[in-house]
């Protein structure tokens, strides 16, 4: 259940050393850190997806923000929550280009 990043040259901050996902601030209107909405297949491309979205799980700021596609395409309240976080996405990133942060 290991993911390995082949030929990564440069060092990521992480909330944990064994962690895939980059310690992120993309609500903050001072950080520099891009307003994301993530929509993974966990069962596609070799499963590749999967330990994305379990490691996603762990961390309420990417929990809120990355998504089953098939939940999303099938379950009409995670669409709900999907479309919620998407235009906060938006307005987030409006908010930042507003404030000058590149």
């Amino acid at each position: 259940d290991e993911m390995v990043v082949v030929g990564w040259s440069s060092s990521q901050r992480t909330y944990t050393a064994s962690g895939l996902v980059p310690e992120m601030q993309p609500g903050n209107p001072s950080s520099t850190d891009p307003p994301f909405v993530g929509l993974l297949n966990p069962r596609s491309g070799g499963q590749a997806g999967d330990p994305i979205l379990r490691e996603a799980q762990r961390f309420p700021c990417f929990r809120r923000r990355f998504f089953d596609i098939v939940h999303v395409a099938t379950k009409p309240k995670v669409m709900a929550v999907f479309r919620w976080e998407l235009f906060q996405a938006r307005a987030e990133a409006a908010a930042k280009m507003g404030n000058g942060v590149d």
